[in-house]
């Protein structure tokens, strides 16, 4: 029941992966001593978090209503999808705090572990976009509260994409000059 349909199922392996790969990241981040790679663990374990709330609302929306809630449990996906949208402006807001503060620092050190993080988190975070690829469409009104869940569930793995290919991009450019 707690993985009846399709979208339930890509979820919970695209949180499975995301889970194993904050765990490894945060191991070997604490065993080397590298903040870089504890801090991007922690914005993982985040992003794990949420994506598990999403996969929650997905399965109690598929609960019968009963006396408490007569109209069912089918809002906790637009909840869901709030939340996912609260996180990317959160995520948004801290990369921009993140890119003034590299600007201010004077030495700009090419960091060959955060490409390796950035390059396996892009190709875990792609796999998530091609899961719900077809819900990253753009519409006014959406026929079902699940629409809107899936269409936050893609943002937020595209966001992190993005977060990704921008960091291996600026490190590439780092490496060059």
């Amino acid at each position: 029941r707690w993985l009846a349909t399709r979208p339930m199922r890509r979820l919970a392996l695209l949180l499975a992966l995301n889970a194993a790969y904050s765990a490894v990241e945060l191991a070997v981040g604490l065993l080397t001593g590298r903040v870089g790679l504890v801090s991007d663990a922690f914005h993982l374990t985040f992003g794990c978090g949420l994506l598990s709330f999403s996969l929650f609302a997905m399965a109690a929306s598929r609960t019968k209503p009963d006396s408490t809630y007569t109209y069912g449990y089918k809002r906790l996906e637009v909840l869901a999808a709030f939340t996912n949208a609260l996180f990317l402006l959160f995520m948004s807001f801290s990369l921009a705090v993140e890119a003034l503060h590299s600007f201010m620092q004077d030495e700009s050190e090419h960091k060959h572990y955060l490409i390796v993080s950035a390059v396996t988190n892009l190709l875990v975070n792609l796999l998530g976009v091609w899961f719900f690829r077809s819900y990253a469409r753009v519409n006014i009104v959406y026929r079902k509260a699940e629409d809107m869940n899936h269409h936050s569930i893609c943002l937020h793995v595209l966001a992190d994409s993005v977060r990704s290919a921008g960091l291996i991009l600026a490190s590439w450019f780092l490496s060059l000059g």
